[in-house]
Parts: structure tokens; sequence; C-alpha cells
């Protein structure tokens, strides 16, 4: 599929071979790569138009984050829908995991990505907490986090973009932080 994306795009077969080569471990994206987001997301382009379609076709709304589709409804998720779903996905070589799916009520508490999805969207309670723990250790030595500083303002950007003020006082710990040295030769 990703030599597809290359050849797609106009490279000759020799090259989307040896850049869809280059790309894979063991003819899969690996994890982690720099290249694997932006080629799966490439790859997904039909899949997303199908499901985009059947969603469509039953009045629902399909999303999706890397590997994680959601299908988003007021009304109850039908057998037949889920039935066609897995067939569409099934038809472009892929496989949906029995164990990763779940169907969600209105009572429930609904997480996506990370991401509780109820009335408003926001980070669960549960990793509030920790942030806020990892972000109380900081404040009181952050000359120790210094090598840790850009995946603490990571965090501290992700908290602010969904509790502008837990955020903000997390942002305020994270400039605390020292800068660490660069490597000089």
């Amino acid at each position: 599929m990703v030599v597809g994306v290359f050849r797609d795009i106009g490279y000759p077969d020799a090259a989307a071979l040896f850049l869809g080569g280059l790309c894979c471990l063991e003819r899969r994206l690996p994890q982690g790569a720099p290249t694997s987001p932006a080629l799966a997301n490439l790859v997904a382009i039909p899949i997303d138009i199908e499901l985009t379609a059947i969603a469509e076709s039953a009045g629902m709304l399909y999303t999706r984050y890397a590997d994680d589709m959601t299908f988003s409804s007021t009304t109850l998720i039908s057998a037949d829908f889920r039935a066609r779903v897995t067939n569409a996905v099934e038809s472009f070589g892929f496989s949906l995991r029995a164990t990763k799916t779940r169907l969600m009520g209105p009572a429930t508490r609904r997480e996506v990505t990370g991401l509780t999805i109820n009335q408003q969207v926001s980070i669960p309670r549960h990793r509030r907490r920790q942030l806020r723990a990892y972000f109380h250790h900081i404040s009181r030595s952050p000359e120790q986090y210094a090598e840790q500083r850009q995946q603490a303002l990571g965090y501290a950007r992700w908290l602010y973009d969904y509790h502008r003020e837990e955020g903000s006082n997390a942002l305020r710990i994270v400039a605390n932080i020292p800068i660490p040295p660069t490597n000089q030769f």
C-alpha cells in the first residue's frame, strides 16, 4: 500500500519500491518513524472516503485519528451498520480488533484518543491529576527537568488546549525550567 502511495504521486516503479522499502519495516510502517503518520494518512484516504459515505448514509459522523476510527450517532448503531463498516475495512486489506471496538451510549463516559468527549472535549480527570503531580514535582526542582523541558512544554500546551487555567499554570512552571546547554564541538 505504501508503494502505491509513491506510485500515485508520480514516482516510477523502481523509485516507489525503493522508497516503500526505506519507509517500511517487515512490510509495515514502523511505529515512531517520522514518516509513518503522514504515509498512514495517505494510505487511509480511500478508506476514509468509503467510511465517510457509509456513515453519512446512516446519518452519522465518521472521524479518524491515526488508527482510531470513531462513528458518532444520536441513535443506536445497528448490527447491519457495524457489518457494513467491517466489510469496508476488510475490503481495503485491514481488520478491526474486536477487543478495541466499543459502543458507548449517552450515559457512559466516552473517551477517544485519550480525551473525554461528553458535553465538551476534555482531558480525563485521572490524567489531569497525573499532570498536576508532574508539574508540582517540576515546580519544586525545575533544574532536574532541564533535559525533559520540551516534553514538559508539550504536556503543558496540551493541557492548555483543553483546560486554559491549569494549562497556564503549567506553562508558567515550564518557563522556570532551565534550557539545557547545547552540545558544542
